[in-house]
């Protein structure tokens, strides 16, 4: 089973890989 929390976190992983360079971006 996948929870919403589960989903997220990889939607994040994936973002955080396709924009590496805009880390300062998503801190913000």
């Amino acid at each position: 089973m996948t929870t919403t929390s589960d989903r997220y976190r990889q939607t994040i992983a994936a973002a955080k890989l396709q924009c590496s360079s805009c880390r300062t971006f998503l801190q913000a």
